[in-house]
This record gives C-alpha cells, sequence and structure tokens, in this order.
C-alpha cells in the first residue's frame, strides 16, 4: 500500500493546479430528481445515499473508496480528484452511496448531436447488517451486564 501511495502521490505532485481543477467538481452539489449530482463537463457522479446504524461505517467505506480510486488512477488512468471529493462528502456527512451512477462524456452536445454522447456506468450497495436492531438492543445490555457484575472464582461461586 505504502508504494502504491507513493506513486500515486508522485503523479498527483506532477500536475498543475489547471489540470487539477479540470478534473473536479466545477460547483456545489446540486439536486436532480431524488439524485444528488456532483461533477463537472467531463464527468458527473449522480448518487442517492443512506445513514448506516453506526457511523463508522460510513468512515471505514470512505477510507475503501479512496484507496480504491487511487489504484484506478494509477492503472486505468482515470482521474481520482471528482470521485475523491465525493467520497470526502461521504465521510463528512457519515453517509454510504446506495445508488452511484457515473456518466462520462464522451462527445460534448454540438449541433450534429444535441445530446452529445455520454457512458454512465451504476452500483447499487445493498447494506444487509448482519444484526438486526433487537439483536443489537441484546448486546447492548448485556455489555452492560458484564460491567455491573463482579467477576468471581468458581470456588467463591459454587461456595
Amino acid at each position: 500500500m505504502s508504494a502504491l501511495e507513493s506513486q500515486f502521490n508522485s503523479v498527483l505532485q506532477k500536475l498543475t493546479e489547471d489540470e487539477r481543477r479540470k478534473f473536479s467538481s466545477n460547483g456545489e452539489p446540486a439536486l436532480e430528481g431524488d439524485l444528488i449530482v456532483i461533477g463537472n463537463e467531463r464527468m458527473l457522479y449522480k448518487f442517492r445515499t443512506i445513514v448506516p446504524s453506526n457511523p463508522d461505517i460510513a468512515k471505514s467505506y470512505g477510507d475503501f473508496a479512496n484507496w480504491s480510486v487511487r489504484i484506478n488512477a494509477l492503472f486505468n488512468h482515470t482521474p481520482p480528484f471528482l470521485r475523491m471529493q465525493l467520497n470526502q462528502m461521504l465521510i463528512d456527512q457519515r453517509q454510504l452511496p446506495s445508488e452511484l451512477r457515473r456518466v462520462t462524456v464522451l462527445t460534448p452536445p454540438s449541433a450534429e448531436l444535441p445530446q452529445g454522447k455520454t457512458k454512465e456506468v451504476v452500483a447499487r450497495m445493498f447494506l444487509n447488517e448482519k444484526l438486526s436492531s433487537d439483536d443489537r438492543a441484546r448486546v447492548a445490555t448485556v455489555l452492560k451486564s458484564i460491567n455491573e457484575y463482579v467477576k468471581t472464582s468458581d470456588k467463591a461461586f459454587f461456595r
């Protein structure tokens, strides 16, 4: 991982501020129907979010997503900045993307092709937590009782 991070940082240092800005969001997130949109004229991310029961899950997911986008940047030559902005926004809000659409502009709109040409990749997350809310309540009760009861030896217990 440290070798990948070093390689990634080396690529970042070679980019000019203009090049970075070109591949980052050119504005605040906007709403398009029930999707949040962040992007620029070359690429957009459209997404819905969910709030996990444990906010640490969002942080872990964001860290994983940042590593994933770094690897893609190195091996697939996919600019990471826009996705890293999205990941940071999700981490800050402690949310997960339940649906994520990456729209890449292949051909900008023109007189011959007013809609332009895009490629869309859709990913959906199905969050299935292993414990139900009843199970989590039971675990909390047990953890509380562990602190309330004093440990004793077998000999003392069976007296």
